[in-house]
């Protein structure tokens, strides 16, 4: 029989002296779920180095650090190699435009090869967390001798889903409708990690250790006081303003944008639009116009976790982006979801289908979709008797959450 002893004053010891090195993919919502991450990390003592580019630095001091300080954390930037077809001044996914230069800011970070060894080599940290598409970190920092771990914010369910899928879409064999389709041994799905285990099949798809971490929740820290949001929504009825919020990544189309602004329009419902400015620049004529003092429209940078926290917020229309569904349901917020891409259709279905937490924007056969569909989805959560149904599921939920 082993006679077993552990140091745990060593461990914490050894705890303190790590040294890891964060990358998240250039996109706002990644950047802020590593963030959180970050933030956890350095409450065990972890020494932090936080990489990004110069221009999304600047945001997380501004932004993030500036308001609720991670104190052992370094930023460190790395210019995002030009790339012939990337605009100057593009270094996240809320710079891009649909259809045209996602792919070029990948291949621009592809291109962070040989700056990010030598970054390394002079960093020498103990691990580097890395996100999705970063596709050179792991080999830089296997040719240094450091282990990396991929940190995957998105649900174990999605992660879990797709990668099911994966040798049948490697083969091109299999069509999109059958992506809807769970894959063999796939469990049912359920927001609570602890009742399902489709983390378990991430670990028999990749063969590498999954370690879940649960919903990354980002705290609640003091809002600003001239946060013009805020004060537009303390002047609202309880429970009377549907919250629309589309992520930094999700660029509509002209017609998707005519549909949503003149469907909330026409729902007569009071709102708080938080949209991209270059997107705002082409809003149906006069609909800021005819809908000032009932709308509100912001076209930058909102506290979208004080605004869902409010308690004027009464629904939250969104694409479905893990991190936004996961403050939805924080603050026990129903939801009307207007899917856009990757596997927000998967949450989209979750949530109004399985979970009844909210409503689905209708769309045609062609996957488009009108002012009717959206002004009904919002007028059938705020105003109908079956929205308060939906009200009532997200606060259990809610309230399961804030048990764990």
């Amino acid at each position: 029989m082993y006679n077993l002893q552990f140091d745990f004053s060593s461990l914490e010891e050894k705890m303190q002296q790590l040294h890891v090195m964060m990358v998240p993919w250039l996109s706002y919502s990644h950047i802020r779920a590593f963030l959180e991450l970050a933030r956890k990390l350095d409450d065990q003592g972890l020494k932090i180095s936080f990489l990004s580019t110069p221009l999304n630095s600047r945001w997380i001091r501004k932004q993030i650090l500036q308001l609720h300080p991670i104190p052992q954390i370094d930023l460190l930037e790395l210019p995002l190699p030009s790339v012939e077809g990337l605009p100057a001044g593009v270094e996240s996914t809320a710079d891009l435009k649909r259809g045209g230069t996602f792919g070029l800011l990948v291949e621009a970070m592809d291109e962070w090869e040989k700056p990010f060894e030598a970054l390394l080599g002079r960093a020498s940290p103990d691990f580097v967390i890395h996100d999705i598409t970063q596709y050179c970190a792991s080999g830089v920092a296997a040719k240094l001798c450091i282990p990396t771990i991929f940190f995957v914010n998105t649900s174990a369910s999605s992660s879990g889903f797709l990668l099911g899928h994966e040798a049948a879409i490697v083969e091109k064999s299999t069509i999109v409708p059958n992506l809807t389709l769970p894959p063999p041994g796939f469990p049912s799905a359920h927001i609570r990690h602890s009742s399902f285990g489709a983390w378990k099949n991430l670990h028999r798809t990749t063969s590498r250790p999954v370690l879940p971490v649960g919903i990354q929740m980002s705290d609640l820290t003091p809002p600003s006081t001239d946060d013009h949001c805020l004060a537009w929504l303390d002047v609202q009825k309880p429970c009377s303003v549907v919250v629309v919020s589309l992520g930094s990544e999700c660029i509509l189309t002209p017609k998707e944008l005519a549909a949503l602004a003149l469907g909330l329009e026409e729902s007569e419902l009071p709102f708080l639009f938080i949209l991209l400015h270059q997107m705002a620049a082409v809003l149906p004529h006069g609909f800021v116009g005819r809908t000032r003092g009932r709308g509100l429209l912001v076209t930058k940078w909102a506290p979208q976790l004080h605004i869902l926290a409010h308690s004027s917020a009464g629904a939250f229309l969104t694409h479905c982006g893990w991190i936004s569904v996961s403050e939805g349901l924080r603050f026990g917020v129903p939801f009307v979801t207007l899917s856009m891409m990757y596997e927000q259709g998967l949450y989209a279905k979750l949530i109004a289908e399985e979970l009844k937490l909210g409503v689905e924007v209708r769309r045609n056969e062609d996957d488009s979709f009108t002012k009717e569909d959206v002004s009904k989805a919002a007028r059938t959560l705020m105003v109908e008797e079956e929205g308060r149904h939906f009200r009532s599921r997200v606060q259990e939920i809610n309230a399961c959450l804030g048990q764990e």
